[in-house]
């Protein structure tokens, strides 16, 4: 998997993706979390990072959205905390 991270706020930031999949593209924590890694988002910096990421076997065939959780444990203080997941839309078949 392949996204693009950028912090628009006002200091850089060690922070914890969680990558999560789901039956809709509204990606949230209470997701199943299929992993997730720690990341430093300078300000003002984009970053676009490859995740390797394994879909368990026993998934039903069928759609999923495959996603990433900025600050998943809602650790860093933010105006807007609506924009911190993105999702993939995936099929197995």
């Amino acid at each position: 998997m392949e996204l693009t991270y950028e912090n628009n706020g006002q200091s850089d930031h060690d922070i914890d993706v969680g990558i999560y999949l789901s039956g809709n593209d509204l990606i949230t924590t209470a997701d199943p979390r299929l992993g997730g890694f720690g990341i430093t988002l300078s300000r003002g910096n984009v970053s676009t990072l490859k995740t390797a990421v394994t879909i368990p076997a026993d998934k039903p065939l069928g759609d999923y959205w495959i996603g990433a959780v900025v600050d998943e444990d809602d650790i860093v203080t933010e105006v807007t905390e609506s924009n911190n997941a993105t999702w993939i839309r995936l099929t197995l078949d």
